[in-house]
Parts: C-alpha cells; structure tokens; sequence
C-alpha cells in the first residue's frame, strides 16, 4: 500500500471555528486536508481525511506487509505491532532538487 496525504485550497471560512479548523501552517492558507491509499496493483483503496483515526491502520494487514509513506507520516509505533513496516519514498533523488 502507499499512503500520501494532500491539501486542497479552499475559501476561508466565515465562521471563526472553520476557520481554525481548516488553517494549514505548511501552506498558510486554508485547506482541506485528505489521505489516499494505494494497493500495489494501483486501485485507490482508501481515501479519508486523517491517519490513524480513519482507520486505515486498523485494516487487515498481514504481517510482513509496506505502507510506503513520506517522512510526515509518523504511523511507525501504530504499525510495528502489526509486523508491518513503513517504507518512505523520497521523489526526488538525495541531493537532487526538483527542477
């Protein structure tokens, strides 16, 4: 499985909660923040707004099974039980930087 979170912009909110709610500070603007789950043979398997309580991790993994994940996604203590092993993926090469 891969795992990769993403944002997507939206309108600020008017009401004040919303608002809080919805600030990103690596983007500093708001928006809505999801999860998607991969399967190794490409289908979006899982699609949600958190991690660990979405239930992803929760699902039936097998022991010797990879979540593959950047190195934002500090799931390593909610897997480890479970024998699975979290991959991360770099997109770009050590030392290179994205054109």
């Amino acid at each position: 499985c891969i795992i990769d979170g993403t944002e997507i912009y939206i309108e600020q909110p008017k009401h004040p909660e919303a608002k809080q709610l919805t600030f990103s500070i690596y983007k500093n603007h708001n928006t809505l923040k999801y999860l998607i789950g991969i399967s190794g043979d490409g289908a979006i398997n899982f699609g949600s707004d958190l991690t660990v309580k979405s239930g992803l991790l929760g699902k039936d993994w097998a022991k010797g099974d990879m979540i593959m994940a950047d190195r934002g996604f500090e799931i390593q203590d909610d897997i480890a039980p479970m024998g699975v092993e979290k991959v991360e993926h770099s997109p770009f090469p050590k030392g290179k930087t994205p054109i």
